[in-house]
């Protein structure tokens, strides 16, 4: 009866091995934008399954991870008030040790009420919407005619000048025809 509980306890222990010999170490230290300096207690979470958490107390964190595509987001509070935030996009495809540091940037909460303070109305009229995205093609058409037409006609009215001033001073440019000088 031993001989069997230690084959299953060593199989397990196997198992557990050869799942970590498949596994990607990701791991860095995340910085602050404007001094580059770790930054203490920071929330570093992975959308692995099961999701991963780790606050990262000396501004370190780490994961293992299978291979596969993962979102890592980092977000840094004062008190309660939400300052920093970092998000890496990471390919896992091969197992080893990789490092990736996260800068973080000044953090904007969309969910926070500043955008109550602004009154910003975020909706979009769909009328406006089928203008830019129909858009009236004869009109288009029309200003584009009308700027070939503008620009031609005053490349030929420059030509003109240009042939008259052929036989006066040739210091005297189109433009200074133009002007009177």
């Amino acid at each position: 009866m031993s001989n069997i509980i230690r084959l299953f306890i060593s199989s397990i222990f196997l198992l557990h091995i050869v799942g970590l010999a498949s596994s990607a170490t990701i791991h860095g230290t995340v910085y602050e934008w404007y001094t580059l300096e770790p930054l203490q207690d920071v929330i570093v979470d992975v959308n692995s399954t099961p999701p991963q958490r780790f606050v990262a107390k000396e501004g370190v964190y780490r994961f293992e991870l299978e291979k596969g595509e993962y979102c890592i987001k980092a977000r840094y509070y004062e008190d309660t008030e939400f300052i920093y935030y970092s998000e890496e996009n990471v390919s896992v495809v091969s197992k080893g040790e990789f490092v990736i540091d996260l800068i973080m940037l000044p953090g904007l909460d969309l969910n926070e009420s500043f955008m109550e303070d602004f009154h910003v109305n975020l909706s979009v009229d769909e009328g406006l919407l089928e203008d830019i995205e129909g858009g009236n093609d004869d009109e288009l058409i029309f200003w584009v005619a009308l700027a070939v037409i503008i620009i031609s006609l005053v490349s030929l009215y420059l030509l003109k000048f240009r042939r008259n001033n052929e036989g006066g001073d040739p210091s005297r440019g189109c433009f200074q025809m133009i002007l009177g000088r």
